[in-house]
């Protein structure tokens, strides 16, 4: 399928896909900036964070792209320095943001490695919403079902592809469900952060939970789905669901025991927890089998993939610190914070001088400006590398 042109200067072709790649990207960093450094994260740390996020991303989700499609290129090598980009999951820039996250703060230029993604989640919703949206000028993240009512021929329903013999099919748009779906859940996790930010890694959580829980059933319904090459029934982003709403379940678990003792309804939520994992995957065996039933099926995976994500959160909740435990740390943090200073310098208290915080905050802009300096030039020199070598692949 040729790629659409967004842009052409002279012999070089800007496709579609690329720039709305590189608007998901901007607009997912300068949300998450905005609102994470608003709230007290560090805006070094971000600035940092940018390059190696974005590297990593990619990286990864180019790699189990190649996995899950290796009959598309002649072997890793190959997918990785393939300058095409629709060849990418999505699932890849969980793990990446997560490695670039943890640099930075191995780097110690932010307190919290769980804080900063808290900032980060606020606005992933947004940016893979729109990465979303790059299916708009490919083939990719369709349905399997073909919608053959006129009525129901259009957006957001279905979206036409040519098929073989030059056919075309109107099959359910499952890129722009999922795209309305990631713009939810952001604006979920931004009024859970506004109100929930004290505890580190609660609006991630969130965001984990409610993308695999809305993911497990989207990615059912594609006809491009990534499978394990052993394991061609479940695609490899609903078994990382699962296995993600098992662990969430198994470590929570152990530290309410910890913290709180043996409740009885703990067992219970473990149950049924479990119980709506296991009628997901049971729905997800039936719609593979029974396609006519789609409708019931799906609506009912919906159902449970949802009470799925309901019992993983509870979970959470019953082995997360309370909130008054949370305000004792802080106090306690902040009393042994002043003691220390009090010890080392062993003078009275008195005010910063003017001097002091105009050379603090002239010595912060120098080095926000020299990193929003290089962010620009090394994001020039990538924009132009990938139009030289569209050049090539001009029809």
């Amino acid at each position: 399928m040729m790629e659409t042109a967004s842009i052409i200067i002279g012999g070089y072709i800007v496709p579609w896909t690329l720039t709305i790649m590189i608007l998901a990207i901007l607009s997912w960093f300068f949300l998450s900036y905005a609102i994470y450094t608003a709230n007290g994260g560090r805006r070094i740390a971000m600035w940092v964070f940018f390059l190696p996020a974005v590297f990593f991303s990619v990286l990864f989700s180019r790699i189990i792209y190649w996995y899950c499609h290796s009959e598309q290129y002649d072997g890793l090598t190959g997918a990785l320095t393939d300058m095409s980009v629709d060849g990418f999951a999505m699932l890849g820039i969980i793990p990446g943001v997560v490695l670039a996250a943890a640099l930075v703060t191995a780097l110690k230029l932010d307190k919290s490695f769980l804080g900063m993604l808290d900032g980060l989640s606020t606005g992933a919703g947004v940016g893979m919403g729109i990465l979303y949206l790059t299916a708009l000028f490919n083939a990719g993240c369709r349905g399997k079902v073909v919608v053959s009512n006129p009525e129901y021929q259009h957006l957001p329903f279905s979206s036409p592809i040519t098929a073989a013999g030059g056919v075309t099919e109107y099959r359910f748009a499952t890129f722009f469900f999922s795209f309305l779906v990631m713009f939810f859940i952001s604006g979920i996790c931004m009024e859970y952060y506004f109100n929930r930010k004290e505890h580190k890694g609660s609006t991630s959580m969130l965001f984990l939970i409610s993308f695999c829980s809305a993911e497990f059933v989207l990615d059912s319904t594609r006809y491009d789905a990534g499978f394990f090459r052993f394991n061609g029934f479940v695609s490899v982003l609903q078994i990382f669901a699962g296995i993600v709403f098992i662990l969430i379940c198994v470590i929570c678990g152990i530290l309410a025991v910890k913290r709180n003792g043996f409740k009885w309804y703990y067992l219970l939520l473990w149950v049924l927890l479990f119980a709506a994992e296991g009628i997901t995957g049971y729905l997800e065996y039936l719609v593979q089998r029974h396609g006519d039933m789609y409708v019931e099926i799906y609506t009912g995976m919906i159902i449970s993939s949802l009470c799925t994500g309901i019992f993983a959160y509870l979970c959470y909740r019953t082995g997360r610190k309370k909130e008054t435990e949370v305000s004792e740390e802080k106090e306690e943090h902040k009393e042994l914070r002043v003691r220390s200073d009090e010890d080392l310098f062993d003078v009275e208290e008195e005010d910063e001088s003017e001097a002091g915080i105009r050379k603090r905050k002239k010595h912060g802009t120098v080095v926000s400006l020299i990193l929003t300096i290089a962010a620009a030039v090394m994001a020039v020199v990538g924009f132009v590398t990938l139009l030289l070598s569209r050049k090539g692949k001009k029809s």
